[in-house]
């Protein structure tokens, strides 16, 4: 992958942020290291060679998960989604990524623990068994600590197509509520 998308002039997005970062010193030496890596971030999502690698890999994925399950259903996202804040990372923000492709996915766990949160709230107000609990339908379909339930969650993974808008440079300030 890697000679494909530099044959065509671009670089793994999560490599830049991952690797091709000197941390607090560059703030430090270089102060405008960080806004020239987030370009290079940005600009390495639009690379015609991503997409050319990125989707053939999208259609084998599909193509590989279990008779039966569920994919086509599309989910699009009003504003920006950022998934992976709270990882660790010398950015101080971290940002969940595919880890052979650099682009950004939502992994099975979090889109459990959605509907898990979904589940316990929405139908346990009305339904005390879908609430957490022993022996709750909850827990037959989410599991616990010693069952992992009988619904499978997998990752979610970016059409090929919006590959090219998926990276943008943005202010998060979430000291500032208003």
């Amino acid at each position: 992958m890697r000679s494909k998308l530099a044959s065509n002039g671009g670089q793994h997005p999560g490599l830049l942020l991952q690797r091709y970062f000197d941390g607090p010193r560059a703030e430090r030496d270089k102060p405008g290291e960080r806004r020239t890596l987030f370009k290079a971030v940005v600009d390495a999502g639009q690379c015609p060679g991503l997409e050319a690698v990125y989707g053939p890999a999208f259609s084998r994925w599909k193509l590989s998960l279990p008779e039966g399950t569920k994919t086509s259903e599309l989910a699009t996202v009003s504003n920006r989604l950022i998934i992976g804040l709270g990882s660790q990372n010398v950015l101080e923000t971290g940002l969940t990524l595919h880890h052979t492709y650099g682009v950004p996915i939502i992994p099975g766990s979090a889109l459990k623990g959605l509907a898990a949160h979904y589940c316990a709230q929405a139908w346990g107000a009305s339904e005390p068994k879908y609430r957490k609990g022993k022996d709750s339908y909850h827990q037959l379909m989410f599991g616990n600590t010693d069952d992992g339930g009988v619904i499978a969650f997998h990752d979610a993974w970016l059409l090929p197509e919006s590959l090219p808008t998926t990276f943008t440079r943005d202010v998060m300030t979430p000291h500032h509520p208003n």
